[in-house]
């Protein structure tokens, strides 16, 4: 997770440099606590007759079937000190909830697809707002 979140923000070009886990060369480091990461999903009943009928024609079943779900993300305590490890930036939490038509199967391994594919958004949006809550931080 944490190695992901550091894709995410050097990508991203907000900062000039993004390192894991190298606090002494740091301008800034980030902690927090992963509160949350599921994945709901109805499985149809579709689904079901596709994995029972099995071969070729169960696999056809199965791999046009979408369903409702909910990947929730949540990151908390949060917290950005500066290069001298003084606090300078505390948000409580930061969360999201995404509801789509996600594919499924039988064996529930499109959950982790789900996830990681909301994972990708949800770290954008959380180095967005990092940029945005310390751009505020600069101003003053």
């Amino acid at each position: 997770m944490s190695s992901m979140l550091t894709s995410h923000l050097s990508k991203r070009n907000g900062f000039r440099k993004v390192i894991f886990d190298s606090k002494d060369t740091a301008d800034y480091q980030i902690k927090c606590s992963l509160a949350r990461i599921t994945a709901k999903q109805h499985l149809p009943n579709s689904v079901r007759e596709g994995a029972f009928i099995g071969g070729a024609v169960g696999g056809v079943i199965i791999s046009f079937v979408k369903s409702k779900a909910i990947v929730s993300i949540a990151l908390t305590d949060i917290k950005v000190y500066d290069k001298n490890m003084n606090l300078i930036l505390e948000l409580e939490s930061f969360a999201r909830d995404f509801e789509d038509e996600f594919k499924v199967d039988n064996n529930c391994w499109c959950s982790y697809e789900n996830i990681k594919d909301k994972l990708k958004i949800y770290y954008s949006e959380f180095a967005k707002q990092i940029e945005v809550e310390l751009s505020k931080l600069e101003k003053n």
